[in-house]
């Protein structure tokens, strides 16, 4: 996030599986939802 220029906004989640969960704002206005998984299982 720190190379893009984003700022954090939720780093963690309450619910199951929750961690890791973020929530971050790029300065364009986009966002990047981070979610729980292993990407490169099918």
């Amino acid at each position: 996030m720190t190379e893009l220029g984003g700022r954090l906004l939720i780093d963690g989640i309450a619910m199951r599986p929750g961690h890791p969960a973020v929530l971050a704002e790029l300065p364009d206005g986009r966002f990047i939802i981070g979610l729980p998984g292993n990407p490169s299982q099918p």
